[in-house]
Order: structure tokens, then sequence, then C-alpha cells
């Protein structure tokens, strides 16, 4: 598989933010409801309003922001390396599908270069796989709230994680680095 990298051409150009001071986590993506099968998220924003912590929407949705649950619409492809920047925690809170053995999320991969720790569900195998123990895993919205807990009490301990996965990813997730791995898949055909 070829991993959904951005291209050296969109980091070079992208603009980073500093990051807020209080632990926020992202979704990069639609948050409607039966929008696809394999990208169910029925339920977390509902969780994050429940459990009363800062959640930041960037895409399409149906849901009511709240005091804490804030939707920014759509946002300029370039433009959400600065807005997704500025937050802590990437999450993709798919429930399982048969498709997630074949596919690669590309959001993981931006909140990577955009310095955010990234916690997906265990059945996006590839996304593990490629971020080599860099990214946390939950197996249910309710592991979510164990894991913000644990990282709101250790600030120091996440601000170098999302270096060390800014760092990572600058040297790693790069679409251009697997040009000849696809020149080659290609060749094979």
């Amino acid at each position: 598989m070829i991993p959904n990298y951005p291209s050296q051409y969109e980091i070079d150009r992208a603009t980073f933010s500093e990051k807020v001071s209080d632990l926020t986590t992202v979704y990069l993506g639609k948050t409607m409801k039966d929008f696809c099968s394999y990208r169910d998220d029925n339920g977390f924003v509902d969780f994050f309003k429940k459990i009363n912590r800062p959640l930041v929407c960037i895409g399409k949705t149906i849901h009511t922001p709240s005091d804490r649950v804030r939707f920014t619409g759509h946002i300029p492809h370039m433009d959400v390396f600065t807005e997704m920047s500025k937050y802590h925690i990437g999450v993709i809170p798919f429930r399982k599908h048969r498709y997630h053995r074949l596919c690669s999320p590309n959001k993981a991969y931006f909140y990577a270069h955009c310095g955010m720790v990234t916690i997906v569900t265990p059945f996006l195998t590839n996304v593990i796989k490629e971020f080599q123990g860099r990214c946390r895993v939950m197996n249910k919205y309710e592991d979510l709230k164990f894991i913000l807990d644990e990282m709101e009490g250790n600030m120091d301990s996440v601000v170098a994680e999302c270096r060390e996965n800014m760092r990572f990813a600058r040297q790693n997730f790069i679409f251009e680095k697997y040009k000849d791995v696809l020149r080659e898949a290609y060749k094979n055909v």
C-alpha cells in the first residue's frame, strides 16, 4: 500500500501556528450521520460534549456547537495546516469496517505534520504501522477520556510528543519518498 502522505510541495508552502494553551483535540473531516460506512464516527461529537473537553471539528457537520465543541466548517486546503497546528491532538474515531485494512487516511499524516499527538482506533492498522509506535490507540470512545486525562496532567510530555511527531513526519511522511515504490507498482501491473 502507498501511504496517503502530503506532498513536499504542500509542507513547504504550509503555514504553521503556535499551540493554544489548553489541551485541545481536532477531528479533520465531515461529521455527518450516515455519511459513509467506513468513516462511522457516530457518537464521537456527543461524547466530547458529554465529557466537556475541547474539540475542534474541521469540515461539514450536522451537529450544533457547545461551549467546548467548535465547528469551523470548510477551510481551504492549505489553511488547514495553519488551523490544525494550533492544537495538540488529532483523532480518527472510525468504528470498525472491513475497508480499514486497505486504507491509509491522510488526516493521520496531516496531524503529525501539524505537530499533534495522533489517536486512532485499532482497526486502522496501516496508520499504526506507519507511525511505528508514535500514535496512540483507543478501542472505544471511553478510552479516549482516560488518554486525555493522562495527557492533561502531563503537558510537558504532550508538547515533547507533538514536536517528535512533527520531526518524524517531516522525515518520513512525505509522498515523494514513495515515488519509486509507486513507479514500480505501475510497472508490475
